[in-house]
């Protein structure tokens, strides 16, 4: 690491590089020219990973699909299977190499689907039991609003960043501006998201990291996003059930009804009629009572 801090540059010309990366066009390019643009100009990127103990994994997490084909097939609501159907680059992946993304508040996963009026919007709920550590890394900017879940866990990361930089001397500066420079790339990046899709794919493809968190564009950074590595979600998790909405409205706000919860049994989703205890989960009320709810 030390041979690579002294081919920094100055710190002037160092910002001057990470502004002209984040300019540059690179929506064609390859991943293999994209890696190559990221560590031409940043030179070294040195991103820890936490190890999260399984006994403090338990909570409940959410994933939305939009107009799933076949709604009673429980592996509907996981990870698209690349030998099925065409994976996406999206934020956290490259094409044909599957995440599962979620997060662990429902409203924040039904509206990174961004749902338009007359889509059905299957929200499902999942819990993972771990029988071992969980590798996690966070991609989260140091101004992230005080009320997000995770700020207390950014504000940590950026600390330990502080204290590590304070013993690098000339090149501590570097460490924390490309720091913020990559955080704010996960949570402002637009589509086709060269840089953090490429970033993403090398943690939790090269890296062997299990999961990575970062802000939620359609909660304007208010929530946070996760995204599994599908290996996580086979040997750990479990879809504990789906709720069946159908959006009606958006304007400043999405209005939905909902039409039916289902459970995995069998093989199959068995749907039933909403009831004040299917429509509460883990004490977050999903919608009034009368069907009908706003988002």
């Amino acid at each position: 690491m030390h041979r690579a801090l002294q081919a920094l540059p100055s710190l002037d010309h160092y910002l001057s590089r990470l502004s002209a990366l984040r300019e540059r066009d690179l929506s064609e390019a390859t991943t293999a020219e994209i890696k190559q643009a990221f560590f031409d100009a940043v030179v070294i990127c040195p991103f820890v990973a936490a190890r999260i103990k399984s006994s403090d994994i338990g909570r409940a997490f959410y994933r939305a699909r939009k107009n799933p084909g076949n709604p009673d097939d429980p592996s509907q609501y996981s990870y698209p299977n690349p030998d099925q159907t065409k994976v996406h680059r999206l934020r956290a992946n490259l094409e044909d190499r599957p995440v599962f993304y979620g997060s662990d508040l429902p409203f924040t996963a039904f509206l990174e689907v961004r749902p338009g009026p007359g889509d059905e919007v299957f929200l499902s709920e999942w819990s993972l039991h771990c029988t071992r550590q969980i590798l996690q890394l966070g991609f989260l900017p140091g101004n992230m609003p005080s009320h997000n879940p995770w700020f207390r866990y950014a504000v940590n990361q950026h600390l330990a960043v502080a204290r590590h930089t304070e013993s690098l001397g000339a090149y501590g500066g570097h460490i924390e501006n490309l720091y913020q420079y990559v955080a704010h790339l996960f949570a402002e990046e637009e589509s086709p998201y060269p840089l953090s899709s490429m970033l993403a794919d090398s943690s939790l493809y090269g890296d062997d990291v299990d999961c990575i968190v970062y802000p939620s564009q359609g909660m304007r950074s208010e929530q946070c996003n996760i995204a599994v590595h599908p290996r996580v979600i086979d040997a750990f998790g479990e879809l504990q059930r789906v709720a069946r909405l159908e959006v009606v409205r958006v304007e400043q706000t999405y209005r939905y009804k909902l039409h039916q919860v289902g459970y995995p049994r069998n093989g199959k989703i068995q749907w039933e009629a909403p009831t004040r205890a299917n429509t509460n989960w883990n004490g977050i009320k999903l919608l009034p009572f009368d069907q009908r709810g706003e988002m």
